[in-house]
């Protein structure tokens, strides 16, 4: 018998954001190999040839060698499929969540997570969220498809691409993930999410 209590949302975010967006697809992550950022750059160019006037922004750093080595090969991705100059590298700031609260839309293009503390954080200040339904399913328990949130495949580059122009074009729909998604304040809140320890206690 087991009950499943997820953290509760950092309650310090910027109130959510629901209006005309920037033409940013955004992550924010700690550089690695796990976020497969190569997969990301994937479907952005295919995003990019019907949406060339949005820029891709990757907001996070490495923080050992393999991490490193993992950077340059998605920079060196970028440079083969010629959209390097629509890509901007971004360093981690404090501030991060103010920075990108009016970007079209967040990605998660992780092979595996636990619960992303950056999906939960972009849903929470009301951005579209795309997010690959990797194990061991985080995203799954909270994301409900096509309603406050995007799944995907994981490693779908198509997939992932197509979730992009399905926000891009369709403003009633972004509008509709964006207004959703907010909602994970609630849920995850510190007060609801303490109600439920103290039920289990």
């Amino acid at each position: 018998k087991g009950t499943v209590i997820f953290n509760p949302i950092n309650d310090k975010l910027p109130e959510p954001y629901h209006g005309d967006r920037e033409k940013y697809v955004t992550t924010f992550c700690r550089v690695s190999r796990q976020k497969n950022l190569p997969v990301l750059v994937s479907a952005f160019a295919g995003f990019h040839k019907d949406f060339n006037d949005y820029r891709l922004k990757i907001i996070g750093e490495p923080q050992n060698d393999d991490d490193k080595a993992a950077l340059e090969e998605t920079k060196e991705l970028a440079d083969k499929l010629g959209i390097a100059e629509y890509i901007d590298f971004v360093s981690f700031s404090s501030q991060v969540h103010d920075f990108i609260i009016r970007d079209a839309m967040y990605v998660n293009s992780s092979d595996y997570e636990g619960m992303s503390n950056a999906m939960l954080e972009a849903m929470a200040i009301g951005m579209p969220v795309i997010c690959t339904d990797c194990p061991i399913g985080g995203a799954n328990a909270v994301i409900d498809n096509n309603k406050n949130g995007i799944l995907t495949e994981v490693g779908n580059a198509e997939e992932i691409c197509d979730a992009m122009k399905k926000i891009a074009s369709d403003k009633d729909f972004s509008d509709k993930l964006s207004l959703n998604a907010a909602q994970i304040r609630n849920t995850l809140s510190l007060d609801n999410t303490a109600k439920k320890w103290m039920e289990l206690l």
